[in-house]
């Protein structure tokens, strides 16, 4: 590294002194992520066609921490010098790990509630169904995915059924509302039914 600049400075928490004609960059990256930074340097000089010029990498800062980056890399025209941009992007990534801790929470508490819980989207067509709803109807939730929500009712009370689940796409929410559901075995089942629209999902 020959030069850096203030907000290198603030990223990484070293002084110019300790890091100017001190250290490699690719040093201080994470170890699982050394190899392909030093393999991405090296084919900008041999094959740049082939060398990405953005990617994700991890640094480590001074005290330790690590640093989830956006790195953006090219050579100096006329020199075999690079320059790099670095973005810290570790809130991002926090937030998306999150998100995703979230989700599967919140799939893991679909998926194993007892009471059946089925979702849809505006066409009607089925995009969610747990295991309590499998139990309940008898259907495997692969046999339903991608449905009509019709699938789910007897034929004689389908069509009043229907009518029913559509009132709620203007955001109408019902407590219990009785429903007919039929199982594959032929049997009906009647059960209380809550239905609501979820906007912005």
């Amino acid at each position: 590294i020959s030069r850096v600049n203030a907000e290198f400075v603030t990223l990484f928490g070293y002084t110019k002194e300790e890091i100017e004609g001190k250290q490699r960059w690719t040093e201080l990256c994470v170890a699982e992520d050394r190899d392909r930074a030093n393999n991405y340097h090296r084919l900008r000089r041999t094959d740049p066609a082939n060398a990405p010029h953005s990617y994700e990498a991890r640094f480590i800062h001074k005290n330790g921490s690590i640093i989830d980056t956006y790195v953006s890399a090219g050579l100096i025209p006329e020199t075999r010098e690079s320059v790099l941009a670095i973005t810290n992007i570790t809130d991002r990534k926090q937030a998306e790990e999150a998100f995703r801790e979230t989700n599967a929470y919140l799939e893991n508490l679909l998926n194993y509630a007892n009471a059946p819980i089925i979702v849809w989207d505006p066409d009607y067509k089925i995009i969610r169904f747990n295991q309590a709803f499998e139990r309940l109807t008898g259907y495997n939730a692969g046999e339903v995915l991608g449905k009509s929500l019709e699938i789910l009712f007897p034929a004689a009370q389908k069509d009043e059924s229907m009518a029913l689940i559509r009132r709620t796409a203007s955001g109408e929410r019902w407590e219990t509302v009785e429903i007919a559901i039929a199982h594959v075995g032929g049997t009906v089942r009647t059960v209380l039914w809550n239905s609501a629209t979820l906007f912005g999902a």
